[in-house]
């Protein structure tokens, strides 16, 4: 009778090399997200397997140095005994760590308490902190035991907190001062759960954060013109920027601290501009556009500028910026690789000229709206598309290097212009494997040689092309429907 050692011992796997099975396991984690503490987490799982899975889990620290610890009412106090066992098999490990309590919750005594306990088992190990991410509720004076530590190799950091005042800035500011090694930093913070679009005292300016370190930047957060410029003039080493939650600041906020301040006394004069040299990625919401828009890009220069992002939840009060907009492409001179716009107002003039101020260069364009604002017509259509002269010339065509469109309810159009536009501009299309019937194949391809292999050569394809017509437009435009659900398997049609 075969007995159970017998099995093991002509099971494949187990002529895997130790550390060939050691670089699996690591392998088939989540890539970049903390697991979750727990008996059903992978490094458990595999490390009750066999006796040699189980030698070469607990040999290989890098298995327990990311994890994830969440704290709920529900949690038992034995949780920290499994906690204490990850980190010590974490070893001498650079931890990868977040942290999650409900951030809008009211913590009962008990629930503070094992906290407490957790926040200082971390604390003894900040020196090998190397990302920290922290979701939690404020005004519960937690944040001592944890940020009253040392941690030289932290690299990233993030702070997610609700219910939280500005007074509290002081416990964390102990921490930053203590990481200098910091490069990329998330601060997200509510006064209450409501309170993302309205203004409140964010705190941003009692923050004693390394701004000159940083690389990556996301302020998920009340934040006005002011407070950013404040900010931005301390970032030298600014590489990506996120501002969320971005307003205008009133008039006299701009204006140096001094008595009777006019317009001349701009702390931060349009006519000398910001410069970030390293900004490659800007992103901007703003529920409701607003001058501050306007503002910033009247006060920055960005050479290096590849991706800009703009999201706006409602038009009302004041129109696109396109004169600033345009200002700053062109003091910047960038090579603005991608533009996404949402619902911004923008019209087709204006679209035409910011694509003109970025032809060279621009690979992706990204336009949504819902609100019937409509700004890709027969126009831009026209000069997006690849027409031929004599001696198969190419005209010149706006964006040759546009290899990925996205115009959501924007296009309003003659029935069959887009359809023209994006078969001048289509891919190489191979011959369906699925069809065997000769007349199908040479006609596939009579279709498709013209259109795309002689276009290609003068622009790049759009690789990637999603449409979405408003409905109001499926009656009057058959041809270009067709085109979207038929002719072209990467570009979608409308909803």
């Amino acid at each position: 009778m075969t007995t159970t050692c017998d099995l093991e011992t002509i099971q494949p796997i187990d002529k895997v090399p130790p550390e060939l099975l050691s670089e699996i396991f690591n392998a088939v984690l989540p890539p970049n997200e903390d697991i979750s503490i727990s008996l059903d987490a992978g490094p458990f799982l595999v490390s009750h397997v066999s006796r040699k899975w189980r030698h070469v889990a607990l040999s290989d620290s890098r298995l327990w140095s990311s994890f994830r610890i969440t704290i709920t009412i529900n949690t038992k106090p034995h949780h920290i005994s499994l906690i204490n066992l990850w980190i010590d098999r974490s070893s001498s490990q650079p931890i990868s760590l977040t942290l999650w309590i409900d951030p809008f919750a009211h913590l009962k005594p008990e629930t503070c308490k094992m906290a407490t306990a957790v926040f200082r088992l971390l604390a003894a190990q900040s020196a090998r902190w190397r990302r920290l991410s922290l979701v939690m509720p404020g005004s519960n004076k937690l944040f001592a035991d944890l940020c009253n530590s040392h941690a030289p190799n932290l690299q990233y950091a993030s702070f997610k907190l609700g219910n939280w005042t500005a007074e509290e800035a002081w416990d964390i500011n102990n921490l930053l001062q203590r990481a200098p090694a910091i490069r990329e930093f998330i601060w997200s913070n509510r006064s209450s759960w409501g309170s993302w679009d309205a203004p409140f005292d964010s705190g941003m300016e009692r923050l004693q954060v390394s701004w000159h370190n940083l690389t990556n930047v996301l302020l998920d957060t009340w934040i006005t013109l002011k407070t950013a410029l404040d900010i931005l003039q301390q970032c030298s080493s600014l590489v990506k920027l996120d501002l969320r939650h971005f307003a205008s600041s009133p008039d006299s906020e701009l204006l140096a601290h001094s008595p009777g301040g006019s317009a001349s006394d701009d702390k931060y004069p349009s006519s000398l501009p910001l410069r970030l040299d390293h900004l490659q990625s800007l992103s901007i919401y703003q529920l409701k556009l607003d001058d501050g828009l306007a503002g910033l890009l009247d006060r920055l220069l960005c050479p290096k500028l590849q991706r800009f992002n703009f999201s706006c939840g409602f038009v009302e009060l004041v129109k696109w910026p396109q004169s600033s907009f345009h200002a700053f492409l062109s003091r910047s001179q960038a090579s603005l690789e991608s533009l996404f716009l949402e619902f911004t107002g923008i019209n087709e003039e204006q679209l035409i000229q910011c694509m003109q101020d970025s032809s060279a260069s621009l690979t992706c364009l990204g336009v949504y709206d819902a609100y019937g604002d409509i700004c890709v017509g027969d126009t831009l259509l026209d000069m997006l598309r690849v027409k031929k002269t004599a001696f198969y010339r190419t005209e010149k065509v706006l964006c040759r290097k546009l290899d990925t469109l996205i115009l959501h309810r924007v296009v309003e159009c003659t029935n069959g212009a887009l359809a023209s536009t994006l078969q001048s501009r289509a891919p190489p299309v191979s011959i369906p494997s699925c069809s065997h019937d000769p007349e199908s194949l040479a006609q596939h391809a009579k279709d498709h040689s013209n259109n795309s292999a002689k276009n290609v050569r003068a622009c790049v394809p759009f690789r990637h092309a999603s449409i979405v017509f408003s409905k109001r437009y499926h009656a009057t435009n058959p041809t270009d429907m067709s085109y979207l659900q038929y002719s072209c398997p990467t570009q979608q049609g409308a909803a």
